[in-house]
This record gives structure tokens, sequence and C-alpha cells, in this order.
């Protein structure tokens, strides 16, 4: 008898825990996806800075403001936004429930 409590007891958890398990997964995903996103754009201008130095004539200093710029890019895309901002995925103004 006491192992079908035990059953009955995990099953209970595994249906609790999938809501957990959901979150993290979205959240490893767009953690994940947001560092491969940065590393992608450092990685362009580390590359394409030497080329655009020579076309431009740049000096170091604009090379260094041109690369820096990107890093800032990087700083102010990870910020909070500020609350009362309106969701991107909807327009501001709509209802977020039919009749509501």
């Amino acid at each position: 008898m006491s192992s079908i409590k035990n059953l009955r007891l995990s099953t209970d958890d595994a249906a609790a825990a999938a809501p957990k398990r959901r979150f993290l997964t979205r959240l490893t995903a767009v953690l994940v996806g947001g560092m491969f996103l940065d590393g992608y754009i450092l990685g362009i201008i580390g590359t394409v800075i030497g080329t655009i130095s020579t076309e431009l004539s740049f000096t170091p200093l604009w090379e260094g403001l041109t690369v820096a710029s990107s890093l800032l890019g990087i700083l102010v895309g990870s910020l909070p936004k500020p609350k009362g901002s309106p969701s991107p995925r909807r327009r501001p103004g709509s209802r977020t429930k039919p009749g509501v």
C-alpha cells in the first residue's frame, strides 16, 4: 500500500513541477540565445574593423569608438524595460482578455 501512496505523491510532484520546468527551459533558451547574439555581434565587429579602418581611414580613436559603440549597444539592449511600457507583442491599449 505504501508504494501506491508514493507513486501518487510522485505524480503529483511531477505535475506541480511541470510549469517550473517549462519556465526554466524558456529562460535557458533566451539566455543562451542572448549570449549567442552578443558573441556574434562582437565577432563580426572584430572581423571587419580592419577593413572598415582602411576603407574609411579611421584613426585608432575612431576604431575604439566604433567597437565601444557595439558594446554600449549590447549593454543598453540588456537593460530591463521601464515599468508601464507596452509589451512589444501587443498594441498599447489592447485588451489582454476578451470581455474585460
